[in-house]
């Protein structure tokens, strides 16, 4: 949900056997994230290879500490990396060392130059929330 609107998502998770590539299973949700999709999902290709344990290899997106909770209590090892944490809270946000009134526009040559020295070109045309954004 972002500027009071409801996206509707789509997701759509896999699993998929290590040693032969194949897919096991797939499912299709309306979750906007992967981060409550881990266990059920693990559980579903330990039930499909009839294992007594099962190792899962995931990406960060699937951390929460409450989904490998459950994974490791049905004998499932999660393999994840854990996100690096969020470097500043609302609020605690650092003043920014370029303003926007220190860039120099050279008409000539249509860049920006930043208070660093660094030139920003002209890259594209585009349209953000029905604005023509250059």
């Amino acid at each position: 949900m972002g500027n009071q609107k409801f996206d509707v998502s789509y997701n759509v998770q896999a699993t998929v056997d290590s040693k032969n590539n194949l897919i096991l299973d797939y499912e299709v949700t309306n979750e906007g994230n992967d981060k409550n999709q881990l266990n059920e999902m693990a559980a579903r290709a330990k039930d499909i290879l009839e294992v007594e344990s099962l190792e899962v290899l995931a990406d960060k997106g699937y951390y929460n500490p409450e989904e490998i909770r459950k994974c490791t209590e049905n004998n499932i090892i999660p393999i994840i990396p854990e996100p690096k944490p969020k470097q500043f809270k609302e609020g605690n946000v650092p003043e920014p060392k370029f303003y926007d009134n220190q860039f120099k526009y050279d008409a000539g040559k249509d860049v920006y130059t930043c208070p660093g020295g660094r030139e920003l070109a002209y890259s594209c045309d585009s349209i953000k929330n029905k604005k023509n954004m250059r």
